[in-house]
């Protein structure tokens, strides 16, 4: 499994070398889901925002974990 924040063909070819068989990306490239196939890769796209949002969201807990004084917003927020 690999977590890249890019997909192109390049990349794939190269993680499906190292035995990678499921790519997780935020946004699914449609000229390289053709590459995905033939690879026989499978391929999760989580979403930029719905991603980044979680991301986000886990850091601020674990600088609040941390630094019990600090303060951490996270905008954008639903």
């Amino acid at each position: 499994m690999a977590l890249m924040n890019a997909m192109r063909p390049e990349l794939l070819e190269a993680l499906a070398g190292l035995g990678v068989s499921v790519y997780i990306t935020g946004q699914m490239r449609p000229g390289s889901l053709a590459a995905a196939r033939e690879l026989g890769l499978g391929v999760v796209a989580l979403g930029h925002r719905r991603s980044e949002l979680w991301g986000l969201r886990q850091l601020a807990r674990e600088l609040r974990d941390a630094f019990p004084d600090l303060s951490c917003t996270v905008y954008g927020e639903a």
